[in-house]
């Protein structure tokens, strides 16, 4: 397989596997929110919504990234052919990433460990 299908196949992977994961959990927590009686505005709730957010405001740009890195590097024959452009999108791509990644390890500790006031404002 050669490495531009590859990535093609990465950047499809992401957008059919992410996009419903991030539906399923919205809604489910919010199932979950509502059985277990926890109100919809509390600390931790704005904290794990805003958390949840952010995440995807980090996301979608990283997708249409991914999109036009992938048809950038089709029309070159070698990675040394890549333009400037090519390398800036990818520094970008990368630096997404990082609050992306912070955000979702955030979320997951607001999860687990529960520090803030559930119970209401």
């Amino acid at each position: 397989m050669n490495d531009a299908i590859a990535f093609w196949m990465t950047v499809l992977a992401d957008a059919w596997f992410t996009a419903p994961a991030v539906v399923f959990q919205g809604i489910s927590g919010l199932v979950l929110m509502e059985l277990l009686g926890w109100p919809l505005v509390s600390p931790w709730s704005v904290a794990v919504w805003s958390l949840f957010v952010l995440t995807g405001a980090f996301w979608l740009p990283v997708i249409a990234m991914q999109i036009r890195l992938s048809r950038e590097a089709d029309r070159v024959p070698s990675i040394e052919a890549l333009p400037a452009r090519f390398h800036q999108w990818f520094r970008l791509w990368f630096v997404l990433g990082i609050p992306a990644f912070t955000a979702v390890v955030l979320l997951f500790y607001l999860m687990v460990a529960k520090p803030l006031a559930i119970s209401g404002s």
